[in-house]
């Protein structure tokens, strides 16, 4: 199934669903545990090529 499709999302100018796909291919083992509640432990992961736009 298509990840845009189900997740009713679209690539952007500054992210792509195909590059952020590879990249949590490639380090899906690179995540912090949360502890969001007790008993209740969430991964967050990291994606390494990110990009972060502060402004335009």
């Amino acid at each position: 199934m298509n990840i845009a499709k189900k997740y009713n999302t679209e690539s952007a100018r500054d992210w792509k669903i195909e590059r952020a796909k590879e990249d949590y291919i490639k380090n899906k083992n690179v995540y912090n545990a949360i502890y969001y509640r007790p008993f209740d432990t969430r991964k967050h992961f990291i994606l390494v090529n990110k990009m972060d736009l502060l402004q335009w």
